[in-house]
């Protein structure tokens, strides 16, 4: 079955939910998105910033000593 092009939405809208996979299919952003338990998060960078890298080092060295 063919879905019409206005099933579909550009982007989820905030008040309303929750969300499923479909919706999250249908969805045509710009922005990255995760959808978690029907609610939608804007995903972070895609690499944790330095300052997150050298803490995590400094800690797993902390563990492995």
């Amino acid at each position: 079955m063919m879905e019409k092009q206005q099933d579909k939405i550009k982007e989820p809208i905030a008040g309303y939910g929750p969300y499923s996979y479909a919706d999250y299919l249908s969805w045509k952003l710009d922005e990255m998105v995760e959808l978690i338990r029907g609610k939608v998060f804007k995903m972070a960078a895609a690499a944790p910033s330095r300052i997150h890298q050298k803490l995590s080092v400094i800690l797993l060295n902390m563990m492995l000593s």
